[in-house]
């Protein structure tokens, strides 16, 4: 697979620089640096993408520090053939980059490091994997980030699920399966079930099959993830359920309407 061949790693002899690939994850090119006495990439420690992924979202923390920052060219295979832009060629602004839709495959990149003792970095580190931990429990599920109310967020993202309105929160596009395990969660928790895990999974291939049409698909999912025979049966009752109570709607055309751009929106 293209993840697979795009995973090296090349320190620049020499240079504060590095080129990755974009199959490489931002927290082992991290570390990989910090070994070598080059920061700048501290802030990645506690992304868990790659970096094909990060610099199609400009990812990065809270303080400001985002991949973008770090940039000096990007390798893409574009219509067939390699090619090298150049950091002034890519636009990066709050979490997206002028090579998200662009077409353009991201093989690699050149990143620029800058020296420091590796006892300081990894200190850095070291903090802000304990500001994650504390806020953003490792231990506990979670969906990231989501602006706007959550009451709300989540009772518009079930509407939308069923295909009546464009689903969006503010300019984030949820996953459905994102959705699928909260409402999931929330009803198991809500009859204090012994297994909300098992409501999760229910949700998500009621939401998969319902938004995209393809109750196989939302059935072999819940089947790969969970690798638990007895949550199969649960989840094609609900796939299937879905995809009749759905009607004709598809959440696909609704990804590709300009209000989901975020061109308009009441959040």
């Amino acid at each position: 697979s293209l993840r697979r061949c795009c995973r090296s790693v090349v320190f620049v002899s020499g240079e504060f620089e590095v080129e990755a690939g974009a199959g490489v994850m931002l927290p082992s090119l991290a570390r990989q640096a910090a070994e070598r006495g080059m920061g700048g990439l501290e802030f990645a420690i506690g992304i868990p993408g790659s970096i094909g992924g990060a610099l199609q979202t400009n990812a990065g923390i809270g303080d400001g520090r985002c991949i973008g920052d770090r940039v000096l060219s990007v390798e893409v295979l574009r219509n067939g053939l390699r090619r090298v832009l150049e950091r002034d060629e890519i636009t990066f602004d709050y979490r997206t980059t002028s090579l998200r839709g662009s077409g353009d495959i991201v093989l690699s990149a050149r990143l620029a490091l800058q020296p420091n003792a590796p006892d300081v970095i990894e200190a850095e580190m070291r903090r802000l994997l304990d500001a994650r931990q504390a806020t953003q429990p490792t231990d506990v599920p979670s969906c990231g980030s989501v602006p706007g109310s959550p009451a709300k967020s989540l009772a518009k993202l079930t509407v939308a699920t069923f295909g009546l309105l464009p689903l969006t929160v503010g300019t984030l596009f949820i996953p459905l399966v994102v959705a699928g395990a909260l409402l999931g969660r929330a009803v198991g928790g809500f009859v204090e079930s012994a297994e909300e895990s098992l409501y999760a999974v229910v949700g998500i291939a009621a939401f998969l099959s319902a938004g995209y049409r393809v109750p196989l698909a939302a059935i072999m999912f819940v089947a790969e993830t969970t690798g638990r025979p007895s949550f199969v049966v649960p989840g094609v009752i609900a796939a299937v359920a879905a995809e009749l109570s759905a009607g004709k709607s598809s959440i696909t055309a609704y990804q590709r309407a300009p209000d989901y751009l975020g061109t308009s929106s009441d959040d």
